[in-house]
């Protein structure tokens, strides 16, 4: 099956399973502990149970058959989170000891490091993916995950208008965000879209800031911190480049974020584990937790470069590192690629600690349809001056449109407002 059937598959079933099962997925079967390299549909439940504590009509069958074709089960236990697996080499977990250098102050800005809504999520900290190019202006943006950036991402039509009211226009991004570091005065940039959350599910947790003037080297600014190896700018991977490089097994990814740092070189490997996954996830909408579905995901899983073969690594990522950016080398072509942008993860508790085993991704091909935007070179040809984000236009009442366009313009939803101090646009 392509991802387009994979995808609808996975989502399908997903929808009618019971609320214990939090992802269904296309990746590799578990035996023993250790990873195979046997295709299968592997079922994410939160608290695997004896089969025999399970009604006969809710049980996973051992392989399903779809369109003539028998694809093989699993089932694995984990918990979703908005961000074999036996310990690795102590040299894996460094970055619990000594904190990644991603959490610094980094003039020029680049992808890999730490940063947040100062406005609305003060107390929060996520990471800068990439910056891009927005296609409606030809500015350079910063690329990150809406519950990085924006405090409620909830479509305006599935918010209760006598509740909660906010908006993101024009909020302050600042950069780094930790302890002595959080104030104005680490302004970079200013949020100026996302990608609204819906109901039944989505395929992005995206948005993006306009960086201030200044923040920009080209020398630089197209860098992923920590990643050493990269020596050129990287492009975003088309659908049929993504397509075959998740369908290959063994292939290796990069990921720079701010809690656990840059993974991919040295002692640290990732690789993807699931492709076309649906997933189940908790969002905030006006302060309450809402769940709803976030579909053609993939994952990666970390090991090491003594790792035994089949074993895998906890923490292929972490809190924090929301908002990073996935990238491969492909070597046929001698190019760096982004392929995803990670915005959540499945943890279990070992030992009573809660512990990440996998790392969500969203795909970059839909990234760049959706926000309109496309990689950037590293040159400033073509890219307009620094600026843009100012205007509003307000609408009265809720509304299930994205976007519109007025007078040549175009203006995305941003949230909701108090009519009295932010009157209907005439």
């Amino acid at each position: 099956m392509n991802n387009e059937q994979l995808q609808q598959l996975t989502l399908s079933i997903n929808e009618s399973t019971s609320e214990d099962v939090v992802s269904v997925g296309y990746g590799f079967k578990t035996v023993n502990g250790k990873l195979t390299n046997e295709k299968s549909l592997v079922y994410t439940v939160s608290k695997k149970k004896d089969l025999n504590d399970i009604p006969v009509d809710e049980r996973i069958p051992s392989n399903i058959t779809h369109e003539g074709e028998i694809l093989k089960t699993d089932v694995v236990e984990g918990i979703v989170r908005p961000q074999g697996y036996g310990m690795c080499d102590a040299s894996f977990y460094t970055w619990q000891t000594t904190d990644p250098t991603n959490r610094d102050e980094h003039r020029p800005i680049m992808g890999g490091v730490s940063v947040t809504n100062f406005s609305k999520l003060s107390n929060y900290v996520g990471t800068l993916g990439f910056i891009a190019v927005d296609n409606e202006t030809n500015h350079l943006v910063g690329v990150s995950n809406n519950h990085v950036l924006v405090n409620d991402a909830w479509i305006t039509s599935e918010r209760n208008l006598s509740g909660v009211q906010t908006n993101v226009h024009n909020d302050p991004v600042i950069q780094p965000n930790e302890p002595g570091k959080s104030n104005l005065g680490f302004t970079v940039g200013q949020v100026i879209r996302y990608q609204p959350l819906s109901s039944p599910t989505n395929y992005i947790d995206c948005a993006i800031a306009i960086i201030n003037e200044g923040m920009i080297d080209p020398n630089v600014s197209w860098r992923q911190h920590n990643i050493n190896t990269m020596n050129v700018a990287p492009r975003f991977a088309t659908t049929p480049e993504l397509d075959q490089y998740l369908s290959e097994d063994g292939r290796e990814y990069f990921s720079a974020g701010r809690t656990t740092g840059g993974k991919g070189e040295g002692v640290v490997k990732l690789f993807r584990d699931q492709f076309a996954s649906s997933i189940t996830i908790n969002y905030k909408k006006q302060g309450v937790d809402v769940t709803t579905k976030m579909n053609d995901t993939f994952s990666l899983m970390a090991s090491g470069s003594t790792t035994p073969t089949g074993d895998t690594c906890f923490y292929p990522s972490s809190g924090g590192d929301s908002g990073s950016a996935v990238l491969t080398y492909d070597e046929n072509i001698n190019q760096w690629l982004i392929v995803g942008l990670l915005y959540g993860g499945i943890i279990i508790n070992d030992d009573d600690i809660e512990k990440p085993i996998r790392t969500l991704c969203n795909r970059i091909d839909r990234i760049e349809s959706l926000m309109n935007i496309r990689s950037w070179d590293g040159t400033m040809n073509g890219i307009t001056p620094y600026g843009g984000g100012d205007s509003i236009h307000i609408v009265e009442g809720s509304s299930q449109t994205i976007n519109m366009v007025i007078g040549g313009k175009t203006y995305w939803q941003l949230g909701l407002v108090n009519s009295t101090s932010y009157p209907p646009s005439i």
